[in-house]
């Protein structure tokens, strides 16, 4: 009799008929085809649909119907199917995707052809941080890789037992038994929500099962006393594995191993494996790497952690995936460089033991911040878990209140009692909420997202709303409090008692965030927070915290929209480092930037939406502020510059504390030039310093009224008929400087070089300045746009330069983007001279200075391109001068402002800045798409120029 292949339900089809089967369906499968997509519940289809693609070449991208039509129809337009094999079942719901589809129910049996693999065996959709879901290509390589791993560690053959959706990386273990003379069972879809009828096929015959924790334990439940005898191997994959499992796995089956898998989608479904037993204390180790896989725990300069130390999980070997479908920049910075081939950066945190075994310690996304120290949430799921009454817990972040959910019926003030006393206090959940259930996804994980919709429960548990939408004073002023300190007090408790006076003006920051008013007196009083309630008043918006969600700023705008388009996520990301001669109390310096963010509330604003168009939105909140201890700052700074941003989800500031071994720090700072530009950074570093050592200013202008003025004025159209003049300036030069190769639509690369130019030239280029009563600014923009055409042949081009755009008294001391680039068309036909030219063109340009450049560009006109920035792909900018050192009570500190830092996203910028002796010039270009000799070129020929006009003796002669 042969042997059976795959088996759902009642239905059992041997290894030749799913053969027959595979070569029917294989005939259906378009030659050359890029990609082709499957789309099936749990049936002897879906198996077989999968294998016929991967003996034909395509790419597999499997759908399943959990995943809702518009993911599926994202998912198809990334992967390049334009095939999708279903059944009858399901043919309806595949209309209108604009793909042909192949119903496999009308498709013969047929003898097997020889296969003709292709490199990439499947694309499977993980979601993403950013809301867009992740195609993962997995090669043929890795997943026999993978299957390989399987087989060693579990033996061939037997009946493996899987209840995954088709969607789902964990139902690619079927490969094992498959390439085994085993078998696959296949959960039914209808027992998917029903534990009872899932633990019921599960006991049918499967001798292995993989399922998640959670559904495992709730078959544990059902089958009670009547353990399935032929099931000798649970595994258990995709969320943390807890104590509770394990005591009760072997309480009810002493004999069967239970095995703790781990593994992303980026490591083709796992790739450690942890043996549990009954003597296993504390977290669920996740083990150790199987076969052909390698694991690092490393920090944030990407060098291994002590044992002991929590770092992120890295993954190599050969079962890698090899990166993300039409994502080149996440591919790169995911997939990193390693001495043996590649590491893959899960985003997971773990820590060896001394054993040598590896202990999951949450993701680092799932971190949140209370006053200032980062909470991991996955750390305090634990800490729950690990109480033995508790048998399944989650913790989130409502409203600055970390509350921890119990699954079951558990005394929550004995357990917040026991902890009070046990465990360290940060990572105390203020409220504790037992629930019969915990909310699930549609992959049987806990939906955190549920459970934070759910509120700050109230009296009772009973859900209350976490916005300040009350006209109650005292919830008012509660809720303000509890966001700044991480807990409510009691009516009675004076506000003293837990805050300061830092404290006390956040409290302030964020009442005024949501339209009301206090004196901070009032809670520094002695008096209790009930007492102070009165005092409690609404007010028009006249200070920086007042002000609700507003419009983006026109040039704020343009980044916005920009960065949604460019191919880099950290395009418009900005670095800086600053080298700080001692060692900074961290807890000073968080309280410090935590000023920082009320004296500059830009810097907390996320980007949401407000009556349908982007707005900037206060949520008060400092940045995160990692600390480390380096013995490479360089890396750190490496890695730290090349993490994006996301200012949809996290606010436009971050900061990394890198600590030295000989007692030197640096200070690394990472902005989203969203909310910042290159004035605003002599501002941060003075305003940091000041607030560290306790020096006070008074308060700048809220860089949001400038922004929402500027953009109440461009909806007016004041700019248009300054932006027509602009435009005419332009009229007849070309709107395209063509420094490109044709590479495509490659990933932003920036790339550069640092020069320095000597004082002799630096004095001779300001004294031809003053001779022809210009600005070095004329001078030095004459010599480069010279030395630029002299190596292009184009004699007239268009340039950008970036100028400060601070037009009112007092805005030089905010934060924020003022900045505005301003397009200046230079005509330098042989024998004319540059500097007159760049003096005269400067003085009709400037006067249109506040014209925001989006306008000028829609009143020129160019030739819109993808492929290149328009009417501006060359930025010069001269910058006045470095930023002064700083002083953190008596620690000098420098900023790095001459180095190699990310530009504007066009093809090529120069960046001048003044020196004690000399000038120095920081070039940056996009490596993926300018000729790779000619940056290197433009530098010598400018710097020739500039030496050219350095000699001059007659200010006629070039």
């Amino acid at each position: 009799m042969d042997r059976i292949a795959v088996a759902v339900g009642e239905t059992r089809v041997s290894h030749p008929a799913l053969a027959a089967r595979v070569g029917g369906i294989r005939r259906a499968v378009p030659a050359g085809a890029p990609a082709v997509a499957g789309y099936f519940d749990h049936g002897v289809d879906g198996v077989a649909s999968f294998l016929a693609v991967l003996d034909s070449g395509p790419a597999y991208v499997p759908l399943a119907p959990v995943l809702g039509r518009d993911r599926v129809v994202a998912a198809i337009a990334d992967s390049g199917a334009a095939t999708v094999l279903t059944t009858h079942a399901h043919r309806d719901h595949l209309a209108g995707l604009g793909a042909e589809v192949i119903v496999t129910d009308d498709l013969a049996d047929a003898d097997a052809s020889p296969p003709t693999p292709g490199p990439i065996a499947y694309i499977i959709y993980t979601s993403g941080s950013t809301g867009r879901p992740k195609g993962v290509a997995v090669s043929r390589r890795a997943l026999t890789a993978s299957t390989r791993a399987r087989r060693a560690l579990y033996g061939d053959g037997g009946t493996l037992f899987l209840a995954a959706p088709f969607c789902f990386d964990s139902v690619l273990s079927m490969f094992g038994p498959l390439t085994s003379g085993g078998t696959v069972r296949l959960a039914s879809p209808s027992a998917s929500r029903d534990p009872v009828r899932l633990a019921a096929e599960a006991a049918l015959d499967a001798t292995h099962l993989l399922l998640l924790p959670s559904v495992y334990r709730e078959l544990l439940e059902v089958w009670g006393e009547h353990q399935p005898p032929e099931l000798a191997v649970a595994i258990v994959a995709g969320e943390a594995a807890t104590p509770d499992l394990v005591r009760r796995h072997f309480a009810v089956a002493p004999a069967r191993r239970l095995v703790n898998e781990y593994g992303p989608t980026e490591a083709t479904v796992f790739c450690t494996a942890h043996d549990c037993s009954p003597g296993d204390v504390g977290p669920v180790p996740i083990g150790r790497p199987v076969t052909g896989y390698r694991i690092a725990v490393l920090g944030a300069d990407l060098t291994p952690v002590a044992a002991g130390e929590v770092g992120e999980i890295c993954v190599g070997g050969t079962g890698l995936a090899e990166g993300y479908v039409g994502d080149p920049g996440l591919t790169a910075r995911r997939f990193v460089p390693a001495e043996h081939g590649r590491w893959y950066r899960t985003g997971d945190l773990g820590r060896w033991r001394d054993d040598g075994v590896l202990e999951y310690h949450g993701r680092t996304d799932l971190q949140v911040k209370i006053r200032g120290v980062r909470v991991e949430l996955g750390e305090v799921d634990r800490l729950l878990e690990g109480i033995d009454e508790v048998t399944e817990a989650a913790a989130v972040l409502v409203g600055g209140q970390l509350i921890g959910y119990l699954r079951g019926d558990v005394d929550t003030d004995a357990i917040r009692r026991r902890l009070r006393v046990s465990a360290p206090a940060h990572l105390v959940p203020h409220l504790l909420v037992a629930l019969p259930e915990l909310p699930r996804t549609s992959t049987g994980k806990i939906d955190r997202r549920a459970l934070a919709a759910r509120g700050l429960p109230g009296a009772g548990g009973a859900p209350v709303p976490t916005a300040v939408t009350t006209s109650e004073p005292h919830a008012i002023l509660a809720a303000a409090v509890g966001d700044v300190l991480g807990r409510v007090p009691a009516v009675d408790e004076p506000f003293v008692h837990s805050g300061d006076s830092l404290a006390a003006m956040r409290v302030v920051a964020r009442l005024h965030t949501a339209g009301w008013s206090l004196d901070p007196a009032v809670l520094l009083g002695g008096g209790a927070l009930s007492a102070a309630a009165p005092a409690l008043n609404r007010r028009g918006e006249t200070t920086n915290g007042q002000l609700p969600p507003g419009p983006l700023s026109p040039n704020q705008l343009g980044i916005w929209y920009a960065a949604s388009l460019a191919r880099d996520a950290t395009a418009f990301t900005v670095p800086l480092r600053m080298r700080v001669a001692g060692r900074l109390d961290a807890d000073r310096l968080r309280k410090a930037l935590d000023a920082l963010i009320v004296r500059h509330p830009v810097l907390s604003c996320r980007i949401g939406e407000r009556g349908g168009r982007p707005a900037m939105e206060p949520t008060g909140e400092p940045p995160w502020l990692d600390v480390v201890s380096t013995t490479q700052p360089g890396r750190v700074a490496a890695a730290e510059a090349a993490e994006p941003i996301d200012v949809r989800c996290d606010p436009p500031f971050r900061a990394v504390l890198a600590e030295l071994p000989d007692g030197r720090s640096e200070l690394l700072l990472t902005l989203h030039h969203i909310a910042f530009d290159g004035w605003s950074k002599h501002v941060l570093v003075r305003d940091l310093a000041d607030a560290y050592s306790g020096r006070t200013r008074p308060a700048p202008p809220d860089f949001r009224r400038f922004a929402s003025a500027l953009a109440a004025a461009d909806a007016r159209g004041e700019f248009t008929a300054d932006a027509a003049a602009a435009a005419a300036l332009l009229r007849g030069l070309p709107t395209l400087v063509s420094l490109r190769t044709d590479r495509g639509e490659a990933a932003y690369q920036a790339a550069g070089q640092v020069v320095d130019v000597a004082a002799p030239v630096r004095a001779g280029l300001e004294r031809l300045a003053r001779d022809l009563r210009t600005t070095p600014f004329a001078v030095l923009l004459g010599g480069f746009a010279a030395g630029l055409t002299e190596l292009t042949g184009q004699h007239a081009v268009v340039l950008g330069s970036v100028v400060a755009n601070r037009p009112t008294p007092g805005l030089e001391e905010s934060i924020g983007l003022f900045t505005n680039v301003v397009p200046i068309g230079l005509e330098l036909p042989p024998g004319s001279d540059p500097v007159i030219v760049a003096r005269d063109r400067l003085l009709s340009t400037l006067k249109y200075a506040h014209v925001p450049f989006h306008r000028v560009v829609e009143a020129v006109a160019p030739d819109r391109q993808t492929s290149h920035p328009p009417l501006v792909q060359v930025l010069f900018e001269h910058l006045g001068a470095t930023t002064a050192p700083v002083r953190f009570d008596d620690i000098e500190a420098e900023l790095d402002d001459g180095g190699l830092q990310q530009g504007a996203v066009v093809d090529f910028s120069i960046r001048v800045f003044p020196r004690r002796a000399g000038y120095r010039c920081v070039a940056v270009h996009d490596a993926s798409v300018v000729e790779p000799d000619l940056p290197a070129a433009i530098l010598r020929s400018t710097l020739a120029t500039w030496r050219r006009l350095a000699a001059r003796t007659d200010v006629g002669e070039l």
